[in-house]
């Protein structure tokens, strides 16, 4: 179910207080009725850091590359906005400019792929 801190404390003491294998009875929480049942305990343990070093530096590298893209889009979107000039805003930046045909959501885009989501539309 999760840490102790994650629960209102009407559930808490119900989840908590009971037994592997037991179900509770109706417990009111903060966003409606439930009821528990108990299938598996496990005994909270704190990870050395050895453990975790790994997972928090790719975490790091993550959030640093999502700045930094986004900084970067900022630049690129403020740039143009300004200029209103593509061609030289990549050609300075020594970006290729690419022409598609046209597509529809979900289709395979060459060079670009799937997820439309992730990329940054311009219209000047």
């Amino acid at each position: 179910m999760g840490s102790k801190r994650m629960l209102d404390e009407q559930t808490e003491t119900a989840v908590f207080s009971m037994k592997r294998g037991e179900v509770s009875e109706v417990v009111r929480g903060r966003d409606g009725y439930r009821i528990f049942k108990v299938e598996e305990m496990v005994d909270e343990k704190q990870k050395s850091l050895d453990e975790v070093k790994d997972q928090i530096l790719q975490t790091l590298r993550k959030e640093k590359a999502r700045a930094e893209a986004s900084r970067s889009a900022d630049d690129a979107f403020y740039s143009l906005f300004r200029s209103r000039d593509l061609e030289k805003f990549a050609q300075e930046k020594d970006i290729p400019i690419k022409t598609t045909g046209y597509f529809k959501e979900g289709d395979e885009i060459s060079d670009i792929g799937r997820n439309l989501l992730s990329i940054p539309i311009l219209s000047l």
